[in-house]
């Protein structure tokens, strides 16, 4: 598997993107990058306990409070060993309202949620994570071989202070001694210069932001297994290099200058936008559809176009092994995170399950974010839990339609219809106006003349002018009350393609065997004559705009 890191310097930003065998795996942007908060260390303050939820909003000065939970705390007090709120059983025991604390963000607010804290600061390093005050060692699990680990640990055991603790990062297998001590030296500097910043100002405030994008993410990527670090501009290529001498020396090699749009180069925005789409193809003809609620993802597999050539049982297992596959980069491209359940193409043989278990567990492995490949349900489902952290792909680019709310759907036209003629009925039996004007959509008002706008008009007495622009959104519907003919100008004006006119005040100004002309507000219409039709004076007619011209409009007669 080929594994290339592409940093494209653009317009006042820059990107980068992770991808393996030209498929992306992650993308980032300066701009989304710096909306995170995830790493940032401030100085909150207690502004309202929470019995109920055991837990505490803590103001960090962003606008909206974090949420704190009681397991969550971890306060050394001065010369007492630290106290662990699994030790207790209730966040009042251990802070109280007004209470200003150190606190990282470990979890970016989404929607209307606000961020997630803790007391239990980490810092990291290329190396290691520090961990202040929490006295344990963790090892990457990525770290293969217990000799491999129990070295390594005793390397890191050298060097940690005993009131701190630390978890051994994967990169640590390739580091010297005095590369892990360095590590361990800057990052106690780093902790130093926090606490004495703590103790200077009041709270809430900001002690720590997170490295910018290029040093923060090529601190956490650079590893033997990356074959290129591509990047487009000069510039650029020197900041990269300067960054990798520092944290990977090894590795300053395989940063290459190459000129041009590199995303195009690689079709990134494209990958993106299927990223960003609920259908994702994969390469046998089936597809995922991929759907998000706040906690949980589902992700159906289906055939798609695929239908095999050997046995109903290969296809299955085709189909599924290639899902499994792509639901493994669209979780990382995705960045999702939380519960994920998957439903594969049922398939009878439990070997075929295990293949397709282990193609999850091997995409797992490859994953920065912990992820748990759980096992079947009962119900033959596939449950799956990453870590979320940050927001989503979505979370960062999209926002919820403001029609539909986010839902995704739009009434039927003839929901629509219905809901128009009621809201008509309303207001014709309350108004002593002669006539109501409806502006609509111009499918909605199609599906109006059906003939019961005569039916209401005779119950009601008022007249009933219908105009239906294409433009208009589905579920946008106005009325108004009409009191003189002249005022239903400033409702057709301007005509425009597509548009839809019901009104009694449509009447020919000339006829001939072929075409009728209207004048509509001054505007000359022409419409082809229809066989047969019969024109009357006291009732109304409706057309719809084909085209429009220097000379007036053509268009076409819907009833007659």
């Amino acid at each position: 598997m080929e594994r290339i890191i592409v940093i494209q310097a653009g317009f006042r930003e820059k990107s980068l993107a992770v991808l393996e065998d030209n498929k992306v795996v992650e993308f980032h942007m300066e701009s989304l990058y710096r909306e995170r908060l995830v790493g940032n260390i401030y100085l909150g303050r207690v502004v309202n306990m929470l019995p109920g939820m055991q837990a505490a909003f803590v103001d960090l000065g962003i606008g909206r409070n974090a949420l704190l939970h009681w397991e969550d705390i971890h306060l050394p007090p001065q010369g007492k060993p630290p106290v662990s709120s699994r030790k207790i059983t209730s966040a009042r025991d251990l802070i109280k309202e007004g209470q200003q604390l150190l606190v990282e963000v470990v979890k970016d607010g989404t929607g209307a949620k606000g961020p997630r804290i803790t007391t239990k600061i980490s810092l990291p390093g290329r190396f290691i994570v520090l961990l202040p005050h929490q006295q344990r060692l963790f090892l990457s699990r990525r770290i293969e071989g217990e000799e491999a680990r129990e070295q390594v640990k005793e390397l890191a055991l050298q060097f940690k202070r005993p009131e701190d603790g630390v978890i051994i990062r994967t990169a640590a297998q390739e580091a010297s001694p005095a590369e892990l001590e360095a590590d361990f030296r800057s990052l106690e500097a780093l902790w130093a210069e926090i606490q004495a910043k703590s103790k200077k100002v009041k709270g809430p405030a900001l002690l720590h932001r997170d490295m910018d994008l290029l040093p923060a993410l090529l601190r956490d990527l650079l590893s033997t297994d990356v074959d290129k670090i591509l990047v487009n501009r000069q510039e650029t290529k020197e900041e990269v290099m300067n960054l990798v001498a520092s944290l990977a020396p090894h590795l300053k090699g395989r940063v290459v200058y190459k000129e041009g749009d590199l995303l195009e180069l690689f079709k990134i925005p494209s990958q993106l936008e299927k990223g960003l789409g609920r259908k994702v193809w994969v390469d046998c003809g089936g597809y995922l559809g991929i759907d998000a609620a706040e906690a949980l993802t589902v992700i159906d597999v289906n055939t798609g176009r695929f239908v095999g050539s050997t046995s109903l049982a290969d296809t299955a297992l085709k189909v599924n092994l290639d899902a499994a596959a792509e639901i493994g980069r669209q979780l990382r491209l995705r960045n999702i995170g939380g519960m994920v359940v998957v439903d594969f193409v049922d398939m009878n043989e439990e070997s075929h399950w295990e293949q397709v278990l282990e193609e999850l567990r091997n995409q797992a492995r490859k994953d920065r974010v912990k992820t748990q490949i759980l096992g079947l349900t009962a119900l033959g489902l596939v449950e799956i839990s990453r870590k979320k952290i940050n927001k989503s792909l979505g979370n960062l680019w999209l926002t919820n339609c403001p029609y539909c709310k986010g839902t995704g759907k739009v009434l039927k036209l003839q929901a629509m219809a219905g809901r128009v003629r009621q809201r008509l009925f309303a207001l014709a039996n309350r108004t002593a106006a002669p006539g109501i004007v409806v502006n609509l959509n111009a499918q909605v008002a199609l599906e109006l003349l059906d003939g019961t706008l005569r039916e209401l008009e005779a119950r009601t007495g008022k007249e009933i002018v219908v105009i239906g622009r294409k433009n208009a959104h589905r579920e946008a519907v106005e009325l108004e009350t009409l009191c003189t003919v002249e005022g239903i100008s400033q409702h057709l004006l301007p005509l425009e393609t597509g548009q839809i006119i019901r009104w009694r005040g449509l009447k020919p100004t000339a006829c001939s065997q072929t075409k009728v002309l209207f004048s509509l507000s001054g505007s000359r219409v022409e419409v082809p004559a229809v066989t047969g039709a019969q024109w009357q004076e006291d009732r109304e007619y409706a057309l719809q705009i084909k085209r429009l011209s220097e000379e007036g409009a053509e268009g076409q007669l819907l009833s007659y």
